[in-house]
């Protein structure tokens, strides 16, 4: 996988996680993950590579399954998600409260969403992650200088 195409599921998936933290849809953080990776990377097989166009898709799945699955949460038009995402930085707009931020710059090698971003984001192993880690510290920039991915995109 091509640092750029990496870039692109790492910044995706964090403008989506961002999202859903920052609305309360968050949900349960393991199924969260797996379903947004699972929506980007379908996406991405389908040759799509436009993060902010990935992300609106993931998040706009993830509320059709949570309302499927009768979360109290309403599911957002798509054109709700697009206005509430700063397109010029891709990121959540400042006027949206943050809770609980995951800290991005740390790798948490005990939380097994955490373990799948990153697995996914760095285009590594468990193991091979879970070896950095143990060899450089929870940086994640240490991290990916160890995993020779220094000029990688931070997420």
């Amino acid at each position: 996988m091509s640092r750029t195409l990496q870039y692109s599921i790492a910044e995706s998936f964090q403008i989506a996680w961002d999202y859903l933290d920052a609305t309360g849809e968050l949900g349960n953080p393991d199924t969260a993950a797996g379903h947004l990776l699972d929506t980007i990377e379908t996406m991405v097989r389908q040759g799509e590579r436009r993060p902010l166009l990935l992300s609106n898709k993931a998040i706009a799945s993830y509320q059709r399954f949570r309302a499927e699955q009768g979360c109290p949460y309403r599911v957002l038009e798509e054109q709700e998600v697009l206005d509430s995402v700063d397109l010029a930085g891709g990121s959540i707009m400042d006027n949206l409260t943050k809770r609980d931020q995951p800290d991005r710059s740390k790798i948490n090698m005990q939380e097994d969403y955490e373990v799948k971003y990153w697995t996914k984001a760095l285009g590594v192993s468990k193991e091979e992650l879970r070896r950095a880690v143990d060899k450089v510290g929870s940086s994640a920039a240490a991290v990916r200088k160890e995993l020779g991915l220094l000029g990688a995109p931070h997420s």
